[in-house]
């Protein structure tokens, strides 16, 4: 480190000689009185003299007395200078770090012999300009760290550090830590900053280190509570396959003995009832020996969903074995349990099965028993179950057999089944319900399809008493009295919203065209009513529907193909009848988001209605993110379960539900159905025909 000098100290000291002395003898006169200063002056030669030796003596004074004293406090100043370079210096020695001496007013740097160790220059290589130590900057950290710097001095403030990264003399850079303190002159002005480099390459490649450790411990953490998860979902499903038949995925008898142990215990606590059917297909070994195992196959996996469909939500159904399967209904009642067991029956029976060789007609036998509060085994129940069932094949299959106890008996049972067929026949236990069909840009409603419903206990729902009027072959007669119900509620409806009404195809066929249109107002011709024919509802050739269709179209009513996308039949529908609208089907609607596949299917069914001039609604609409797909294929219309909370605008309102005309029969609610509810489906009731 260079000595600092101080000449001042010795140019101060003989200016202070030079004007001490007259000062002396200026003063000295100052303070004469004018007497004194007269005889000063006229003081005789040798009392002059006498007056310069007294100056003389002030002379020698400043000489001999007062340098001496400013030498010795020069050399003093000296001495701490040297101790305090001394320290200095040796403090440079004792540590790793390189120490750094900037002359802000120079701009040159001296260094320490840090700089050569810690980076390996040569102390030749070590230049004392500033401009050395900025040029072995990273050209990353440069303009960061002068600029760090800069903003330091001017601010006045006296602490800086820094973390970056330096050139050592192999061209690697080092991680270093700076930090510095600058000095103030008189005045606040910056004149000198001293600091140390430290070499912090290891503590980064350390903390590097234990971040990349750390960012792959959570990693395998990630993948090991992934691998955990994957190993939990793949354990439930393996308790759960262990309770599954593989064919049908419905319980097998290990799941059946879980869900009756667990049923039978609720059904003591809650001191409710609890029912259980046995179900047998009938002649189900002349399928399998005539048309092979393959097509039993398909005849078991069509049975256990329609089961499955029929079925409440608190049901349980198990295969136990071959054709048979058994369903437990929680908190029912035998007589309550008889409705359920024919609503099974006519769903197995209902519609052939479709296979590739053709139609297969499917029935099935039940025995339906009450099962008591005591502990009872699945082989106790399936013997008493088997009782009836046998009952029901002796007596020539397709039935349900049962063991009534108490006051109500068979023939009561048989009564109240008549009942039911006079009611649908009568047609004074239906009524309407609404759901809007929306314009999918605004979301405002464009018009709405009206459905119907049975006040029947246990036939509320269309799928029920469709089912019982087939087999009472009267199903035209009950479409017939839906068509005129529905038909007086949308009269509840505005009038400038188009009103959708279901049609069998049967009923189409049957009933002469011209009472139909008598039926209908004198504002159909306008457009606001439409027919909907189910696609899936058209059998065999439907080119009969053909005349009946174009006589409708010429009075102005508008047809509906729905349902499309599910049939057999879609493209011959589609280009015989020419609709006006075509309905897309829930099933190729709900999860778009989802699947790619069901996307592509949609894309394709679009592309093809647009080949038709039709107009496009897209049912079971559940989803934003479904809606959005939907308006990015430029579909303009939908309806479904999303708009749930859409309110209706009637001509009278109560509530949510219309109030009907008092000169019309039946009355009109106003809803948005779930469209998963079997009343999603769109003709008068929701079954598909027989």
């Amino acid at each position: 480190m260079p000595k600092p000098a101080f000449p001042w100290i010795q140019f101060r000291g003989w200016v202070a000689f030079l004007l001490v002395t007259p000062l002396t003898v200026f003063a000295y006169l100052i303070f004469l009185s004018p007497e004194a200063k007269a005889q000063v002056f006229q003081l005789e030669l040798t009392e002059r003299w006498l007056f310069a030796g007294i100056l003389f003596v002030q002379l020698l004074a400043t000489l001999f007395v007062f340098r001496p004293i400013s030498r010795k406090i020069e050399r003093e100043i000296d001495r701490r200078e040297e101790a305090v370079a001394e320290r200095f210096k040796i403090l440079a020695r004792a540590t790793n770090d390189a120490v750094w001496d900037w002359d802000l007013l120079t701009n040159r740097v001296w260094w320490g012999e840090g700089i050569q160790s810690l980076f390996g220059y040569s102390p030749e290589e070590v230049s004392p300009d500033v401009a050395w130590w900025e040029e072995h900057l990273h050209p990353d950290d440069k303009e960061r760290v002068l600029s760090g710097i800069r903003g330091l001095i001017e601010s006045g403030e006296q602490f800086w550090s820094d973390e970056y990264r330096y050139l050592r003399a192999d061209a690697t850079y080092a991680y270093v830590f700076d930090r510095g303190y600058v000095m103030h002159g008189p005045g606040g002005k910056p004149f000198r900053m001293i600091g140390t480099m430290l070499d912090i390459t290891h503590r980064k490649r350390d903390e590097e280190t234990q971040r990349k450790m750390t960012t792959e411990l959570a990693r395998s953490n990630a993948q090991l509570a992934s691998v955990t998860q994957e190993l939990r979902k793949a354990n439930n499903r393996l308790r759960r396959l262990a309770l599954l038949d593989p064919l049908t995925e419905l319980f097998n008898r290990r799941g059946l003995e879980q869900v009756l142990s667990r049923e039978i215990h609720w059904a003591i606590r809650s001191e409710s009832d609890l029912s259980a059917a046995l179900i047998d297909l009938d002649d189900f070994k002349r399928f399998n020996d005539t048309l092979g195992h393959a097509v039993g196959d398909v005849i078991l996996k069509e049975t256990a969903r329609r089961l499955k469909t029929a079925l409440r939500a608190t049901d349980h159904v198990a295969r136990i074995g071959g054709d048979e399967f058994m369903v437990l209904l929680p908190q029912t009642r035998l007589d309550e349990g008889i409705r359920v067991a024919e609503k099974i029956r006519l769903s197995i029976s209902e519609t052939p099965i479709t296979l590739s060789s053709g139609l297969v007609k499917v029935t099935a036998s039940l025995g339906l028993v009450e099962i008591p509060h005591g502990e009872l085994s699945t082989d106790a129940l399936l013997s008493q179950a088997h009782s009836m069932l046998y009952r029901s094949k002796q007596s020539g299959k397709n039935r349900v057999s049962y063991n009534l106890k108490g006051e109500t008996s068979r023939g009561q049972i048989e009564a109240g089944k008549g009942d039911v067929l006079g009611r649908l026949r009568q047609g004074d236990c239906f009524h309407a319900v609404a759901q809007p069909i929306f314009r999918l840009e605004t979301e405002e409603p464009v018009g709405y399809e009206l459905l119907s419903r049975s006040s029947i206990e246990g036939f509320e729902m269309p799928d029920d008493f469709f089912r019982v009027s087939f087999e009472a072959n009267m199903l035209t007669l009950v479409d017939h009295q839906c068509f005129k119900t529905c038909f007086a509620a949308a009269a509840s409806l505005p009038g400038h919203l188009r009103k959708h009404l279901n049609l069998f195809p049967s009923t189409i066929l049957n009933i002469p065209i011209w009472i139909l249109l008598e039926e209908l107002p004198a504002d159909a011709s306008r457009g606001i009513y439409c027919i909907e024919v189910s696609e899936q509802q058209i059998l065999g050739d439907p080119s009969h529907l053909v005349e009946p269709i174009k006589a409708l179209k010429r009075s102005g009513i508008l047809i509906a193909i729905d349902d499309v996308g599910f049939g057999s039949s879609c493209l011959e529908s589609l280009i015989l009848l020419e609709p006006e609208l075509i309905k897309i089907d829930k099933r190729c609607v709900n999860g778009l988001t989802h699947s790619h596949s069901r996307l592509r299917s949609l894309e394709r069914l679009l592309k093809l209605t647009q080949g038709l001039g039709a107009e496009v609604v897209a049912e079971g609409v559940e989803t934003a993110e479904d809606l959005e797909v939907l308006k990015s294929l430029g579909v303009p219309y939908g309806q479904g379960f999303f708009w749930k909370n859409a309110s209706c605008q009637p001509e009278e309102k109560q509530g949510n539900c219309f109030s009907p005309h008092p000169l019309l029969p039946g009355r009109l609610e106003c809803r948005v159905l779930p469209s998963d509810s079997p009343a999603d489906s769109k003709e008068p009731g929701g079954a598909p025909p027989p």
